[in-house]
């Protein structure tokens, strides 16, 4: 019994030696510079992960941003683009408006001219040709016709020459409102807009 006291207190004495040698070790481990190396590598790796997500959120932020004001450019190049069409279209309505009343104006001068011309007729034919006044009038009242139906003709031609062009007008000004903006466009709006 005394061999095996003996075997369990030199058993103990290495038990507690190695645990002596390894509290020396845990000591060193934890004092060594790589345990210090290993730290600093941790803080420095989770400030570049902050970096990193600070970064892809600046980024998501100018993205959306980058897309709202395309969006607000593209938006006013049409709210532009359709303001010059209206203009134009205006302008365009207006000038077809005068040269058609122009056009107008000197059919309906043309008409009083001559029925001034054919009432002077009737008067004259009146006082100098008595007996043949009647078989002249007729023949004035029939140049009275003809020329309402002439000049009614020429005013129908008129509007029917004046509508396929203005119908024409307003279907290419149509055609070019319901274009988009092309790239190209707006590349350049913006390399104007940003070197003011």
């Amino acid at each position: 019994m005394e061999h095996f006291k003996e075997r369990l207190r030199s058993i103990k004495e290495q038990q507690d030696a190695l645990a002596a040698e390894y509290q020396g070790l845990v000591k060193a481990y934890e004092g060594s510079d790589l345990v210090n190396e290993n730290e600093l590598l941790k803080r420095k790796a989770a400030a570049v992960e902050q970096a990193l997500a600070d970064a892809e959120a600046q980024q998501a932020r100018l993205k959306q941003e980058n897309a709202e004001l395309r969006t607000a450019l593209t938006e006013q190049i049409l709210d532009e683009k359709l303001g010059i069409l209206k203009l134009s279209r205006q302008k365009l309505h207006t000038y077809f408006a005068s040269q058609s009343a122009g056009q107008h104006n000197r059919l309906t001068a043309f008409e009083v001219r001559t029925r001034q011309r054919i009432t002077e007729m009737y008067r004259k034919a009146d006082r100098l040709l008595s007996g043949d006044s009647e078989e002249i009038r007729r023949m004035l009242d029939e140049l009275s016709v003809r020329l309402s139906e002439g000049i009614h003709r020429q005013r129908e031609a008129l509007r029917a020459a004046e509508q396929p062009l203005a119908a024409e007008m307003d279907s290419r000004l149509d055609d070019f409102a319901a274009e988009g903006i092309s790239e190209e466009t707006i590349q350049r709006r913006r390399g104007r807009t940003g070197s003011r």
